[in-house]
Order: structure tokens, then sequence, then C-alpha cells
């Protein structure tokens, strides 16, 4: 790896770059706007979001710590954040495996998408001996033009009518997950890569013009959002016993499922600096090698989104996910911030919807309301990756794209008084015990 990484340093310098990262966001330039085309752009982008997150994190651990008597916080590594968040997986109790995927493909026809595109998104969602245990998208063929017209004097191409199915050859599309448990994450993640999969069944983009990671995590991280619907929980809630929770359950999985947001949002806001600060360095003529740096820049960065000191004392945490076992940070490809990115675009574009929603039904609610669709295929899918990354999340919400707003959003959901952004009071809740080892911190799905 230091190897590979005094060539990738050798090979920016060639091309007149001054380090690996800033040669990747050169050629990542064409969908995205100039305030993320560049090292400082995206550095600037991610301290700013840690900064206006900070006291509220720090509210947070110490009530999370006090619930804990005897942790000392300076011993604690980023494994433990999960141990010290409250619960919102034990809800799954109320998402039965084995009734995951059949919820998926109902609400997606209550969106008002057709059966037909539930039909071209293959589905593999339970484990089996040796098979790939990581969940992922794969698109073998997109939504593509039979035929595209060719005008001689403008050079203009002129693709089928979008309504004109007899024109277009219809996407094919698997998606690869293992439900184990009973656990939220299996709704979640069943959520997420099927908004992958919805987002590429209509896309119309024969040409393959590229789009900013940012935007195509958009549209799997909005679909989750029904996962923190309240009206959307209440009627699809259900043990495989038939037992419905009762409202206290409810308002507390949505208060922990929020803590749970901002913290992995912490996180994930730390790896994708790490990776930034981790590529922006000549590894061929320094004497630091690019192992020893990445356990140095983990346990000072991560320390830092986490808030527990631990991971900057102890060094790299090998229960946690750590800069080796994760390939995008090995990988160098420098895209790790599209799902900080994202995670503000669909809280965005989640709020854009419910207040069309509302317009249209009276209804907030993404519960039965298959206008959505129309919403999400006109708004995004077919087009968005034309608009330079974030102008396509502006255009949709007719707001700025900002962290400010996604983070009051947080705030409110977790402080208990409405002075929340002054960070005064953390609700209290019952902390998990923290007899069992580590598992690793909340994780950003890729």
């Amino acid at each position: 790896m230091n190897r590979v990484a005094a060539i990738n340093s050798f090979l920016a310098k060639s091309k007149g770059y001054r380090s690996w990262a800033e040669y990747q966001i050169a050629v990542q330039a064409a969908p995205y706007a100039e305030r993320f085309n560049s090292v400082e752009g995206r550095v600037a982008f991610l301290e700013d979001a840690l900064k206006q997150t900070d006291s509220l994190l720090e509210n947070l651990l110490q009530q999370m710590i006090k619930n804990q008597p005897g942790l000392k916080r300076e011993a604690l590594r980023e494994a433990y954040m999960s141990l010290l968040s409250p619960d919102a997986d034990g809800f799954g109790k109320y998402y039965p495996i084995e009734k995951v995927d059949a919820l998926w493909a109902k609400t997606v026809i209550d969106q008002g998408f057709s059966q037909a595109d539930v039909d071209h998104i293959n589905r593999d969602v339970f484990p089996r001996e040796n098979k790939y245990t990581h969940a992922y998208m794969n698109s073998l063929n997109n939504r593509t033009p039979k035929s595209v017209r060719l005008n001689a004097s403008s050079l203009n191409m002129a693709m089928p009518a979008s309504d004109d199915l007899s024109g277009w050859y219809p996407a094919n599309i698997f998606i690869i997950q293992s439900f184990f448990t009973d656990s939220m994450d299996a709704p979640r993640v069943a959520f997420h890569e099927g908004g992958h999969a919805l987002h590429f069944t209509r896309e119309e983009n024969p040409f393959g013009f590229p789009w900013a990671y940012g935007y195509v995590e958009i549209h799997s991280t909005t679909q989750e959002q029904f996962l923190m619907d309240k009206d959307f929980v209440r009627v699809t809630a259900q043990t495989r016993e038939g037992a419905k929770p009762n409202e206290a359950e409810i308002e507390d999985y949505m208060r922990n499922v929020k803590i749970q947001e901002f913290l992995t949002f912490r996180i994930i806001l730390a790896r994708a600096l790490f990776e930034l600060k981790l590529w922006d360095f000549d590894y061929e003529t320094s004497t630091d090698n690019w192992t020893d740096r990445a356990v140095k820049l983990w346990g000072e960065i991560i320390s830092r989104g986490t808030g527990l000191k631990g991971t900057e004392a102890h060094g790299v945490d090998q229960t946690g996910r750590g800069p080796f076992n994760g390939p995008h940070f090995r990988s160098g490809e420098i895209q790790y911030i599209g799902y900080s990115q994202a995670t503000v675009s669909a809280y965005l574009s989640a709020g854009e919807l419910r207040r069309r929603l509302k317009l249209k039904t009276g209804r907030e609610s993404f519960l039965n309301q298959p206008s959505m669709a129309e919403e999400l295929i006109e708004g995004y899918y077919r087009s968005g990756y034309a608009d330079k990354f974030p102008l396509s999340v502006e255009k949709f919400t007719g707001q700025p794209y900002s962290v400010t707003s996604y983070v009051q959003f947080l705030a409110d959901g977790i402080l208990e008084h409405s002075e929340a952004a002054n960070c005064q009071q953390v609700l209290p809740f019952a902390a998990r015990s923290l007899t069992a080892p580590p598992r690793g911190a909340p994780e950003a799905q890729p």
C-alpha cells in the first residue's frame, strides 16, 4: 500500500497536481459545482458541518456517558459509539426479515411506480453459504432508448418520448442483500438499495454522462426517510405474531433513530475528512509512509468526529472500520464525502416532498402518496445528473444547499426544549449495557 501511494503521488505530480486527492477531484470535476472542485472546498464543507454540530455532540456525549457510571471518556474509542447510543435497532422486531422485501415492493407501488418497475429490480435478500454479505446494487443496464436520432445540421440528438414504452429497453437491476436478524438494518438497507434501483430504473442517460457521488446517493438516502416517517411506521410496524407498537414505543424509536442518525453523520463527516487529508500528501518524496500516516490521521480525525479521545490515544481501533479494511480509503477514489453530501440532500429533498404532498393531499406523510413517483422522476431521476451538484438539489428544493437546516432538524429531535440551537439539555434515554464487546460505529450505508 505504501508503494501504491508513492506511485499515485508520482502520477498526480506528473500531470501537474500536487497530490493524488487534488488529481482525483479534478477527474471528478464535470458533475460538481465549483465549490466542491478543490481539496480546500471539500475540506471547508466538512469542517463547517463538524463545527456546526460540535456543541450538540458534546452535550449528547455528556448525557450518554452520565448514564453509564464508571466509564472514563478518555478511554473510549470509536467502536463504543454504537454501544453508547440509544437502541433504535430493537424496533426491528416490528419488521420481521421475511416481510421486509414485500413491504419495500408494496411501498414502491404506493409511491406511484409501476409493477414493471418493481419486476425489473431483482432482489437477493437472504444469506446463504459463501454469499457476499455486503449490500449493493448493480445496474446491468439502465433504461436505454432503442434508437437515437441525430440532427445532421444541429448535431442535437433526439430520444424517444419518456412515456413511449415501446421506444425504450427497460432497466435490468440486481440487488444483493443479506437479512440476518430482525433489526432496523434490514428495512433500512432494503429501502436504501431500492432507492438506487428506482433511480437507475427511470434515469435517461444513454450517453453515460457522469454524476457526482453526492448526487447518486441522494435517491437511496431519501427512500430511507420512510423509516423516519411516523405515519408510515405506525401503519407498517408489526411483529410476526401481529403485535403493533404503542405510541410510546414509536416516540422512543423516532427520538433514538435521530440520535443514531446524528452520530452516524458525525462519523461519515470525519471519515470523509480523513480520506481527503490522507491522500492530499506527497508520498513519493516524504519520509512518512501511507500506513503510518493513516494510523496517525485516523486517531486524530475520528477522535474529533466522535468526541471520544480513546481513538487518538490508542491508535487504530481494530474493532471499528479503520483505515485499512475500508476499501473507500485504500482505493483513493476521494468519494466518501458523497455520503455526507447525500445525507444533507436527502433531508432537504424529503422536506420539499412533504411540502408538495401537503399541498396536494393535505398530508405531509410519505404513507400512501401515489404522486411521489412523478415528483421524484421528473424532479430528479430522469435527468438530474445533468445539473452540477448541488444545483439539482437547489432546483428541486428551491433553497440554497446548506447543512444548517439539517443540523437544526437533528437538534430538534434530540433536545428536550425548544431552545435546541443552544444545546441546553439532551433528552434522557435508556442506553444499552456496555458489558458486550464493542461492535463498531454506526455504519454509513454504501
